[in-house]
């Protein structure tokens, strides 16, 4: 999910042997070379790649790389919150106006369409697979974090809730979070979500999917 996933990176890449790259389109790898091809990437034994989902690929993500085995990290988000992050990243300044007018679409075929298929791929494949919630990782770091490694199988054992900048690359918008709370280097508490517009609200509200997986989530009693 396009929320987050850049803070789970930084934590996850503080592991001596998992690798901190920039924003990698895992999609790309496929055919007989993509182990190859992946791993001369970085020189870390684990290769920790971070593509969310844009807008212009929601029918066909996610495609993974054609290997024998790997791990899956599912990071989810609750929807308004999502939502409100998709909109300033993708508007800007226009983002109060436009924002508005897309936040069905943005709610109903961007968060309830990437997170039903997040969902399916942790009942294919729960051995290999593991979900994280943005909102968990943000109320505890350090736990969530030592979870993951262990998931993984790094030789980090205990968790972290700060981090350092990547070597090698910037964070930026397009490629990862440009804003200057992933420059404080260590994990902020998540922001109260501001109320959502009477539009968003009647759609969170009356569409039963994103009910449904809210529930399944977590996020509703």
């Amino acid at each position: 999910m396009r929320s987050g996933s850049t803070l789970l990176k930084a934590l996850l890449g503080e592991a001596p042997d998992i690798s901190n790259l920039s924003e990698v389109d895992f999609q790309r790898y496929q055919g007989g070379k993509a182990l190859t091809n992946l791993s001369a990437l970085a020189p870390e034994r684990v290769i920790l790649l971070k593509r969310p989902a844009w807008f212009n690929e929601l029918p066909r993500y996610p495609r993974f790389p054609n290997l024998p085995a790997y791990k899956t990290l599912l990071l989810v988000r609750d929807v308004v919150p999502t939502v409100h992050s998709l909109q300033k990243m993708t508007f800007r300044k226009a983002a109060p106006m436009l924002g508005n007018l897309y936040s069905p679409w943005l709610a109903r075929r961007y968060w309830a369409g990437v997170t039903e298929r997040l969902l399916a791929l942790r009942d294919e494949r729960p051995e290999t697979t593991c979900l994280v919630r943005y909102e968990d990782l943000t109320e505890r770091p350090i736990e969530e974090t030592a979870r993951l490694f262990a998931f993984i199988g790094s030789q980090q054992t205990s968790g972290v809730d700060s981090y350092n900048m990547p070597e090698g690359h910037s964070w930026k918008w397009g490629k990862d979070d440009g804003s200057p709370v992933i420059r404080s280097l260590r994990v902020q508490p998540a922001r109260t979500p501001k109320d959502p517009t009477p539009r968003l609200k009647r759609v969170v509200d009356n569409d039963e999917r994103i009910q449904r997986l809210r529930r399944v989530l977590g996020y509703l009693d």
